[in-house]
Order: C-alpha cells, then structure tokens, then sequence
C-alpha cells in the first residue's frame, strides 16, 4: 500500500507563498451577468487574480469586517439593529 499524495495547490499558489488555498467573499461575485459567488462562499485565488476580486474577498484567517456602529453576535455577524432586519 502506498501513502496518499498531497494534494498540489494550482501554480499561481505555488508562485506565492503566502497565498490562502482560497479566500472568502464579502460581497456577491459576478463574472458578467452571472453570479458566481455570494458572500461567504470560498473564492479559488486563481479567481480572485483572474476576476480583479481583490477588493471583495478576505483570507480566511482575517475576521470577517463589521461596520463600527453595529454589535458582533457570539456567530461572528453584525447583529440586526431593527425588527424589519429581524
């Protein structure tokens, strides 16, 4: 029996080392009309690159970005400040 491979990362990642093996949306992702990505999903970093989706992502190990004004529940999320946002 032979051991299991690693698996490898795509050669953009491997060209950075501090490339995250994928990053998370903060804002719905379009290529085009499409949606390709909503916020939370995990975003490929050849996409990012690819797409100039910089601005719209985070590293996974980076806390999710909270307005100033709103409190963070124990979940991590802004809570809702009004019962309509409820």
């Amino acid at each position: 029996m032979t051991a299991a491979r690693p698996a490898k990362r795509p050669a953009a990642a491997q060209d950075q080392p501090d490339t995250p093996p994928y990053y998370v949306a903060t804002q719905a992702l379009y290529i085009g009309a499409a949606r390709a990505h909503i916020p939370g999903d995990q975003v490929p970093p050849a996409h990012v690159e690819r797409f100039g989706w910089a601005d719209k992502v985070r590293r996974p190990d980076e806390p999710p970005a909270v307005p100033p004004d709103q409190p963070v529940t124990d979940e991590g999320q802004a809570a809702a400040t009004t019962e309509k946002e409820r």
